[in-house]
């Protein structure tokens, strides 16, 4: 597992500046943070994952999406209170995602044809942003590498300027770790994209 602490640490050490002197441990995170964003610009998002906090009520048919999710792929509701079972899958067609009054986004199911019946829990299947890291966060296992190298070439490019030898070193770190970092993003494997059958959660 590789934190956010690795990564500074690995990104200031291929910069030449292991004790991080010409750049803060604060700035190199700020640039770890910047290549997550470019992951976000990308479309990457985390594998599949699950959430079931969400409790149906009866004659709500309205409920906040959980937190971080950026798609959703399926929706399925408890067989029966409290049995953690979920062998019944919700029809796309009985529910949308929306933002209505404020600024929340939220699962709206067909008023004419679904009934929720109070006490069932919701299964949210879908996937997440790509989290923004801090100190011991730790890294979304597979984009590691696109990460540190992405950050490489915004630190290297930072610290090229002057026309000493280590300033021509890094300008070309920073083509090549750019480089690399667009390579791994092509290889990338499919489960880090979104699903094409997912209904994407607005505002996220």
């Amino acid at each position: 597992m590789t934190t956010a602490a690795d990564l500074t640490a690995g990104i200031a050490l291929r910069c030449h500046d292991p004790s991080k002197l010409e750049l803060t441990d604060a700035s190199y995170l700020i640039l770890v943070n910047q290549a997550v964003d470019d992951l976000t610009a990308e479309q990457i998002v985390t594998p599949l994952a699950e959430d079931e906090s969400l409790t149906l009520a009866a004659n709500v048919w309205d409920y906040t999406v959980p937190a971080d999710f950026a798609y959703i792929k399926e929706l399925r509701q408890e067989s029966a209170a409290g049995s953690t079972k979920y062998p019944n899958v919700i029809h796309p067609s009985l529910w949308r995602l929306t933002i209505e009054t404020t600024t929340t986004a939220v699962i709206k199911f067909d008023e004419n044809e679904f009934t929720p019946t109070a006490g069932l829990h919701l299964k949210v299947i879908g996937q997440k942003r790509v989290a923004q890291l801090a100190g011991v966060a730790v890294a979304e296992p597979g984009l590691e590498s696109f990460i540190r190298e992405r950050a490489i070439g915004y630190a290297a490019d930072i610290l090229a300027g002057g026309v000493s030898e280590l300033s021509a070193w890094r300008r070309g770190l920073t083509q090549e770790s750019w480089a690399r970092s667009a390579l791994i993003l092509q290889r990338v494997p499919r489960e880090y994209r979104p699903l094409p059958d997912s209904k994407r959660v607005p505002g996220r």
